[in-house]
Parts: C-alpha cells; sequence; structure tokens
C-alpha cells in the first residue's frame, strides 16, 4: 500500500513529515587503472515522506513514484 521501512529513525535525527528522495544505483564507476572506486550513476525513482519514527527505524509513505526497493538510496529533500 505504498508504505516504506526505513533503516534510520531518531539515531539519525529523522522527524515525521521529513521528505526524502529515492534513487536507485545504475552503475558504480571505477577507475579502469587502478579499479579506485570513483562513485556511483544513480536514477531518480521518487520521494517518501517518513510518518513515523522509531529510535533506529522509520516508516514513511510514498508521495511520487514508484515503491523503493532495497538497497535504493535515500537523501534529504532540500
Amino acid at each position: 500500500g505504498g508504505q516504506v521501512l526505513v533503516n534510520a529513525g531518531r539515531d539519525m535525527n529523522l522527524r515525521p513529515g521529513t521528505m526524502l528522495i529515492v534513487s536507485s544505483v545504475v552503475k558504480e564507476v571505477t577507475d579502469p587503472e587502478t579499479g579506485a572506486k570513483l562513485g556511483v550513476i544513480e536514477a531518480p525513482r521518487g520521494e517518501i515522506r517518513i510518518e513515523q519514527v522509531q529510535e533506529k527505524f522509520s516508516t514513511a509513505r510514498v508521495v511520487a513514484g514508484t515503491v523503493p526497493k532495497r538497497g535504493d538510496l535515500l537523501r534529504l529533500k532540500q
């Protein structure tokens, strides 16, 4: 039903109403000579809003886009 569990809560200063942007990692970029990880290429998936906050996890609701998958990245919406 669009409900999402987030593995961050009060321990990460989340509060009800916080908006998060969801993205998926499309590709990890590495240096071809050294093999060092340079970063990732991401694809936006949508936005979620935190509804309830516990000490180490929160529940959220999808407000735009698709339901996040395990391993998707979350960032605070500015």
